[in-house]
Order: structure tokens, then sequence, then C-alpha cells
């Protein structure tokens, strides 16, 4: 018997990034193979640079680039924003804080990070952020699987400028299987 074995090194302070063998799940739950060894050089599979709601997200891979897995990209958020509570049904995140003083939400428990903290928002978990700092923060992400949440950004992104309307933030993040709760919880 064959074991599958998964191994993903994201730097911090550069896009190089190298993956073997990796396996996840796509959009529709079939398991998909990142078969093919890679090394791949900052720039190559870079997307990209947008803004949704004052966070600069720049796309450091695309999921194309690793066929849907992954989905790579650095965010950097003015200071006091930050993303609320919500759930995903699909993908995990790991972050790690690049500048910045941060508070992390997971289920229901608030966390600081600053510089070189790394945190998992697994899928199916409430989670968020916001830096508390005086000076905007930046962290590094990898999203497993990739597909589903770069068409997410990708769509948020190409909103007009100004505040989206709660209907059609919904109707985005159920499109992409994701839950935003009620904006009642006063970490929020």
């Amino acid at each position: 018997m064959q074991k599958n074995r998964s191994f993903l090194l994201v730097l911090a302070g550069s896009s190089a990034l190298w993956a073997v063998g990796a396996k996840a799940h796509d959009v529709k739950g079939e398991l998909t193979n990142l078969a093919t060894p890679a090394v791949i050089k900052s720039g190559e599979g870079a997307g990209q640079t947008f803004t949704v709601l004052g966070h600069s997200i720049t796309e450091i891979m695309t999921s194309e680039a690793f066929g849907g897995a992954y989905y790579i990209l650095k965010i950097v958020t003015p200071p006091g924003a930050g993303v609320p509570p919500h759930i995903h049904s699909r993908e995990d995140e790991i972050g790690t804080v690049v500048s910045g003083d941060f508070e992390i939400f997971i289920g229901g428990k608030v966390t600081k990070a600053g510089p070189s903290d790394t945190f998992n928002f697994a899928h199916g978990t409430m989670h968020g952020f916001k830096v508390v700092g005086k000076t905007p923060g930046e962290t590094r992400w990898v999203v497993v699987p990739g597909a589903n949440f770069q068409s997410f950004f990708r769509q948020f992104g190409a909103f007009p400028p100004g505040p989206p309307g709660m209907a059609k933030l919904d109707k985005l993040h159920t499109d992409h299987g994701m839950k935003l709760p009620p904006p009642s919880d006063p970490w929020w």
C-alpha cells in the first residue's frame, strides 16, 4: 500500500513555493492530485492585484498554477480594518503575519498575533481577523483548495467602490460555500 504524502512550503518573505505529491479536494469535493513536483520561482504563476473593502490583495500564485489545489496571496490590511467572522465549508486557510499587530478570531476565541505568527482557519470553523495596531498589517496566505477561493476574491474585487450591500454580499458568500453570521458578535 502506497502512502500519500503532501508537503507545501511557503516563505513569508518571498513567493517561492515547493509542493510534492499534494492532494486536495476541489470545489465539487472530488479528490484532486498535484502529481508533478515543482519549484515555482517568484513571479511565475502570479496573478492579479485588487482591492476588497480596503484590503490590498496580491495573488502570489494563482490556483491555476497548481490545478486548483492551492491559492497563495498577500493581503495588506489598513489599521482598524479586518475580515468579520465567517465560515468556509470547503477551504482551509493558513496565514502568517509578516508585519503589524492583529487579533485573530477562531471558534469564539481571540488571540493576539504579530510578525512570524502563523494561524490556521480550518473549514467549518468560525474565523476572522483585524489589525489592532496603528500601522497596516501584512499577511501571507495559503488556501486549500484554491480555485473556489480565487473565484470568490476576484468576483468580490470586481464590485464597484463603496459598500456592496448585504444581499449582494450574502449571495457571493453563499455561491462560494461561505456563511456570514449576523453582525451581532461583540468581537467585531
